[in-house]
């Protein structure tokens, strides 16, 4: 993106940061639940917090539209070919 307008830079980073930022947080609720259904390395019976639940779907949702932030950018910009 080199040779593109400063302000497609800028807007193509914070589309960039939004994704990765998404991709933290599921990774966190992936691991919050991975360490409520594991104990020692073996599963336990069920989890009681499903609260865990809503918060690693909504990491899912956030970094869907991030990710469908990005190709709409993509497609604007570039014609959305590969």
């Amino acid at each position: 993106m080199a040779d593109q307008p400063q302000e497609l830079v800028d807007e193509w980073n914070k589309l960039v940061q939004e994704w990765t930022d998404a991709e933290e947080a599921l990774g966190r609720a992936d691991q919050q639940i991975e360490a409520n259904t594991h104990q020692f390395g073996q599963p336990i019976e069920y989890i009681t917090d499903l609260s865990l639940f809503d918060e690693h779907e909504a990491a899912l949702e956030r970094r869907r539209k991030a990710s469908e932030a990005m190709k709409g950018f993509l497609e604007k910009h570039h014609g959305g070919g590969g």
